[in-house]
């Protein structure tokens, strides 16, 4: 540079470059009920209590678990939540309940990829920190190359996992896909990869059938699944449009409905969900698995015949039977479904009245159960209008069964 006087001189500039990174928003929706989440987003908070302050400002929130059982919860005698998790880890995926449908915002900086997710042999609850979806099997490629995958479940009890030399690896899943998170059993002690860029997937999953006849107890996703795995034989005559369920006593606690693709692939997996804790609204564990169709065409309930190929036809948290369905026996067309009766007074106290639309047919009975299932009361129906004397029963929920020769009707009672 040239001064006034026609000398020259030197400016020196000193540079700081300030790198800004850009601000994420991801917005996650969760169902009534029990979720599986992740993010692709690092919060800016990453505390627990502060990502999650929105759900439980609205009364949303119930509970949060990690994969050790760590929680954030409510405690009702310090009227204050308590943490037990810490900070969100971007290779972590979380188990929330929330009271009704609701949207989990995250904001914060994107989750660097490649990205490694170290797993402990067992279970794991995994993140997918990808802004996308992405099929499943090409994530998981490298531990099936190496032998070291055993099962992948996402929040609806949908599963990833191996039917045998014949059939080979069975994807119900799809998928994996931004917000979700996923549980993934291993062999042994490893490294899953997240990378930024995958080839495109060239497969569809198709959406489950929602089930018309059969009710399922549980709320929303259900969780902590079991999956009953069915090869379907011709014999068995099933069609698309009919339903299977499975049962623990008198609750049903999975069900699905059979599409064109589940007759032409002959196989189907049913996925059944856990009870809450101190709840009726899943499998017990240890409890026998009841199996039941639904024929649409017929509108009749059967029992299946089946072989056990490998496993046990017992309830078993994140467990898996695999079966040969061999043919059915029709019971009945559910004559007591098409009379209607009532219940009352419900709480009740002294005593329950049952009103039924028509008589029963004969030897129909009722039943007055625990949530145990264990019977404490017993009387046949003679009339259309019957009385139970509840007044010796300690207050709390109790079943009403009404049970004929071809059906079982279930009622809750409440005894105060």
């Amino acid at each position: 540079l040239t001064s006034i006087t026609g000398c020259d001189s030197i400016v020196t500039t000193n540079l700081t470059v300030e790198q800004i990174q850009q601000t994420l928003t991801q917005s996650i929706e969760l169902q009534k009920g029990w979720n599986i989440f992740s993010s692709y987003v690092l919060p800016e908070d990453p505390n627990f209590e502060a990502i999650n302050s929105m759900l439980s400002s609205a009364n949303a929130l119930v509970e949060v678990e990690d994969e050790l059982g760590y929680t954030l919860n409510y405690d009702r005698k310090s009227k204050a939540w308590v943490n037990e998790i810490g900070s969100m880890q971007s290779t972590q995926g979380y188990k929330i309940y929330v009271k009704f449908t609701s949207t989990l915002t995250v904001q914060g900086e994107k989750v660097a990829l490649p990205l490694n997710i170290e797993l402990n042999e067992g279970w794991n609850i995994i993140s997918f920190p990808h802004n996308g979806s992405i099929g499943a099997m090409h994530v998981l490629k490298p531990l099936i190359d190496h032998g070291l995958l055993v099962k992948v479940l996402d929040e609806n009890g949908n599963s990833i996992e191996y039917w045998g030399s014949k059939t080979g690896w069975i994807n119900d899943i799809g998928n994996f896909d931004a917000g979700e998170g996923y549980l993934i059993q291993v062999s042994n002690n490893c490294i899953l990869s997240i990378l930024e860029g995958y080839e495109k997937s060239g497969s569809l999953t198709e959406e489950n059938l929602k089930p018309q006849h059969f009710k399922v107890d549980y709320i929303g996703n259900g969780s902590s699944h079991m999956n009953i795995n069915i090869n379907i034989n011709d014999g068995t005559n099933l069609k698309a449009g009919d339903e299977i369920a499975a049962y623990d006593g008198v609750l049903c606690v999975g069900a699905v409905k059979l599409s064109e693709s589940d007759i032409n692939n002959n196989i189907i997996s049913l996925p059944v969900s856990l009870a809450d804790k101190d709840s009726m609204n899943g499998f017990t564990e240890g409890n026998p698995i009841e199996l039941k169709v639904w024929n649409m065409n017929k509108s009749a309930e059967s029992d299946p015949h089946f072989q056990v190929l490998e496993g046990d036809m017992l309830y078993q948290k994140y467990g898996s039977v695999f079966v040969d369905m061999v043919g059915q026996n029709v019971t009945g067309t559910n004559d007591i479904e098409s009379i209607s009766f009532d219940m009352y007074p419900n709480p009740a106290r002294d005593y329950l009245n049952i009103r039924f639309s028509i008589l029963p047919e004969k030897d129909t009975k009722i039943e007055l159960t625990d949530i145990a299932g264990k019977v404490l009361l017993q009387k046949n129906v003679e009339s259309m209008n019957e009385v139970l004397d509840v007044q010796s029963q300690p207050a709390g929920m109790y079943l009403v069964k009404v049970i004929s020769r071809n059906d079982i009707r279930v009622d809750k009672l409440i005894v105060d």
